[in-house]
């Protein structure tokens, strides 16, 4: 299973001048996680990091996980989506 340990962070500027760091994931279901840190993310200022959920490469607010972005979250809370996640059946 992967966890929050297997991200990889990379740096990202938004139009706006906002900083952050962010890394993307794919689960072989077709589930995706794109996990964000930086002044303009729900608990960025806290240190704390905010999730979308992804299927097949695109936003997806129809899943058993979520219905929107989810802020203020620690690398543990992170890696139970994550785990979640894995553990989903492929969308038919």
């Amino acid at each position: 299973m992967k966890t929050f340990n297997d991200l990889t962070f990379k740096p990202f500027v938004t139009d706006a001048g906002f900083h952050g760091n962010t890394a993307e994931i794919d689960f072989p279901n077709g589930y995706g996680l794109i996990v964000a840190i930086g002044e303009m993310t729900d608990g960025g200022s806290d240190g704390l990091y905010e999730i979308a959920i992804m299927l097949n490469g695109k936003h997806n607010y129809s899943n058993p996980i979520a219905d929107d972005n989810i802020g203020w979250l620690t690398p543990d809370d992170i890696t139970a989506c994550m785990i979640s996640m894995q553990n989903l059946e492929s969308p038919k």
